[in-house]
């Protein structure tokens, strides 16, 4: 990425499912290693099949201001966290795909 960009914003698509009662708890992004900025959850239950859902968007920074090399370090991510709602339940993640979206 070119270092005299701007980030616009940040969006996360999460593939998920679960075949019991779970629902997002936690979805912040990482920033210098930390777990920082506007909680996105949805607070809706997972679905029983594989299903994507997007958090952010183009124009969401999540509350943070990024730079070019911030969002290029090893330090730059996402944190998902689900809760069961009912016993034994379990969630499942096919992938996770984070895009910064950017202009010159």
């Amino acid at each position: 990425m070119d270092t005299k960009a701007r980030i616009t914003g940040i969006s996360v698509k999460v593939v998920r499912a679960s075949p019991g009662d779970v629902v997002d708890n936690s979805m912040k992004l990482v920033q210098n290693g930390a777990v920082a900025g506007s909680d996105r959850q949805s607070g809706l239950g997972w679905p029983l099949a594989f299903t994507a859902v997007t958090y952010g968007s183009a124009a969401d920074l999540w509350g943070l201001d990024f730079t070019p090399a911030e969002v290029n370090a090893d330090g730059f991510g996402m944190a998902l966290s689900a809760k069961g709602t009912g016993g034994g339940t379990v969630g499942r993640v096919d992938f996770i795909e984070v895009t910064v979206h950017y202009c010159r």
